[in-house]
């Protein structure tokens, strides 16, 4: 196999795999425990919007410290933490759960930029929506299964059974984590070095435009000796020094001068080069509302993810109010179709570059309707519920990954790790805020009326999506 599913790719599949598998069990279990220990909805979300929010917060950084330290001692740093994190949930309270969930947020935020960044870089174009979705499938299988198992643990109301599942799950992640190390290592180093490189040339080409465009005092001896200096050559350079004699021949003498004695023109920023990283990020901010493709990108995600945020948490305390209603049943059928869906229609997903209105429309028509579902579904019964659950797991397959693959074309190269960060921060924050904002609408109004105001906002995103000007129709840099 090649390409997507060859065999270094299959071991960052699977990494992820376990690495989210803890995730699908606990977010059953929080909520119905923070139910059991009288919390409210404002403070169940809080919880659990805890993860995602932290991950929002360190996500722009992430490939930064990636690049600098290295994957490897990154990742095995993170899978420690996330071993601490997961042992921490057996054995203390909500606010034992809130401190573990912020520590998985920060393992999260590095572990997935190392691999998704490394996916886009390492892949050719037209495969880049393929490994989007494999990454995006492996993190969503453990959804099927998990849901069931921690129903199952809480109606048994055996602790045992979840402590060592935790810590099972921690050793586990940590065993494929370490032996699955050099394969996603290589990738993730990949990607940084390929930027490192594409930067370099950018930086070097600039300079040397510059030193050819401004003038320098002592002739094209001098000057060759500044271009040397400017595009970052060895401190002594070669300088050749032509000189006539009487016959009109020209002898070529090569002497080796100092480039600390030659005066090198005023450096300036190139156009497309990266700047500082600081600095970089501080300005990538911005263009989360200049550039229109990034703009229009973080808007639908972001309301769609706090749709998804809403149900993920919500749902195993909505699910009683439903006749017939089973919470495990709905998660894993809306696990079962982003699992199957992203598979099967991996290759429908557009990969060339341009924006598909049609499509993302069609896909937040889908996530409005999966919303207005649930919401129906305390007075229409089991089968608008479970109708709500294929509608949102097919919105889900498909939005992540065809947004992703839009913007690893138009985002410019220089600062396109910096901006899909943040692009991804946003789809982070829009799940945390599926807790945390949510939460207080479900007190104040209803679950069914909450999830109401869900199909209202997709629903606006369906206009939204439209490119009546064609603003969005190519690629930009």
């Amino acid at each position: 196999m090649r390409g997507a599913l060859s065999w270094p790719f299959v071991r960052l599949y699977l990494l992820t795999l376990f690495y989210f598998s803890a995730n699908a069990i606990l977010n059953v279990i929080i909520p119905l425990k923070g139910e059991a220990l009288g919390a409210s909805n404002a403070e169940i979300g809080m919880v659990m919007g805890a993860y995602l929010f932290t991950t929002m917060l360190l996500r722009p950084w992430a490939g930064q410290v990636i690049g600098r330290h290295g994957a490897v001692r990154v990742l095995r740093l993170i899978l420690a933490v996330n071993g601490v994190a997961l042992v921490l949930y057996p054995f203390t309270g909500l606010g034992g759960y809130l401190a573990a969930r912020m520590l998985q947020g920060v393992c999260t935020a590095f572990f997935s930029m190392a691999l998704q960044l490394g996916i886009i870089d390492a892949l050719p174009e037209q495969e880049r929506s393929q490994g989007i979705s494999m990454y995006s499938l492996c993190a969503s299988m453990p959804g099927i299964i998990g849901p069931l198992l921690a129903l199952g643990m809480w109606e048994a109301s055996d602790g045992s059974a979840f402590t060592w599942s935790m810590l099972g799950l921690a050793l586990l992640t940590g065993a494929i984590g370490y032996s699955a190390t050099l394969g996603g290592s290589r990738a993730a180093n990949g990607s940084a070095s390929v930027m490192q490189q594409r930067e370099a040339m950018q930086q070097g080409e600039a300079a040397q435009r510059e030193a050819q465009q401004v003038p320098v005092a002592g002739g094209p001896a001098v000057r060759s000796a500044a271009a040397s200096v400017a595009t970052g050559k060895s401190p002594a350079a070669s300088v050749h020094i032509r000189q006539s004699c009487g016959d009109g021949a020209t002898d070529e003498r090569s002497e080796r001068t100092s480039a600390a004695s030659v005066p090198a023109p005023p450096a300036t920023p190139a156009a497309g080069a990266s700047a500082p990283p600081a600095a970089s990020l501080r300005g990538s901010f911005g263009e989360l509302v200049r550039n229109p493709h990034l703009f229009k990108c973080s808007v639908l995600m972001l309301t769609a993810s706090v749709v998804f945020g809403a149900a993920t948490i919500f749902i195993p305390l909505y699910a009683s109010q439903v006749a017939d209603g089973s919470a495990a049943l709905f998660l894993m059928l809306q696990a079962a179709v982003v699992v199957v869906a992203r598979f099967t229609l991996r290759k429908r997903i557009p990969s060339d570059g341009r924006w598909h209105h049609g499509f993302i429309m069609k896909v937040m028509l889908l996530l409005s309707a999966a919303a207005l579902c649930v919401s129906l579904a305390a007075w229409g019964g089991a089968v608008l519920f479970y109708a709500g659950a294929l509608l949102m797991g097919l919105a889900q397959a498909l939005l992540y990954p065809a947004l992703t693959t839009y913007l690893s074309f138009v985002l410019p190269k220089a600062s396109r790790n910096v901006l899909m960060g943040l692009f991804i921060a946003t789809a982070d924050l829009g799940v945390s805020l599926g807790g945390m904002m949510m939460g207080p609408l479900a007190d104040l109004l209803s679950y069914s009326w909450m999830y109401g105001l869900c199909a209202l906002a997709g629903a606006v995103m369906v206009g939204f999506a439209y490119d009546h000007k064609g603003r969005l129709a190519g690629a930009a840099g």
